[in-house]
């Protein structure tokens, strides 16, 4: 049984929102840490047994990129793509600045609205649809400067990703209880 807007709106969920970007921060910020942790104990141990040397390959097995030389490349492709040096990357960087504006203009909208939270399907509703696509890309951005990042945990305190913690999620939740909450996507502009 659907609820009218009145009923919905009795109780207000705006927390939800609020506590979806703090447990996304938390968790991250975690992981982080329980990666590092992990990598000082299994990491050092190898290093006492592991020679340094690369073995010459012989002429009847394949070379084998190492791990660590995949991650590597990696990391190096993210950085030259968010780094906008690399036609790719300019590319990259313009698309976020037009996304990032257009996102700020589908707030502005949403916002000259009476209420700061709505109850409104998601299929109802083609500001919280655009938004969602929006925000794909902007997880997808945030992925990748997480990949080019050399400190992952200074990367998690960054403006930047604050800005992805306090608008992203939201979104995810907004799905999910079928109502939209303005909150803090105003520091998209950031």
């Amino acid at each position: 049984m659907a609820l009218s807007e009145e009923e919905c709106l009795q109780e207000r969920k705006w927390w939800c929102f609020l506590l979806s970007s703090m447990l996304t921060f938390a968790m991250g910020v975690t992981g982080v840490i329980v990666a590092r942790i992990f990598k000082f104990i299994f990491y050092r141990e190898e290093e006492e047994y592991v020679e340094r040397r690369p073995q010459p390959p012989t002429g009847d097995e394949p070379a084998i990129t190492p791990p660590s030389d995949i991650y590597a490349e990696a990391k190096n492709w993210a950085g030259e793509l968010i780094s906008g040096q690399t036609r790719a990357g300019k590319i990259l960087v313009f698309c976020v600045f037009i996304l990032s504006v257009i996102s700020l203009l589908v707030y502005f909208r949403d916002a000259s609205m009476e209420g700061v939270e709505h109850c409104t399907r998601f299929r109802d509703n083609l500001s919280q649809q655009v938004d969602m696509a929006f925000n794909i890309g902007f997880m997808i951005y945030f992925l990748i400067r997480f990949v080019a990042a050399n400190d992952k945990l200074h990367f998690m305190f960054e403006i930047g990703s604050f800005v992805d913690y306090f608008t992203i999620p939201p979104m995810f939740v907004s799905i999910y209880m079928d109502r939209t909450w303005i909150g803090l996507r105003f520091l998209r502009v950031l």
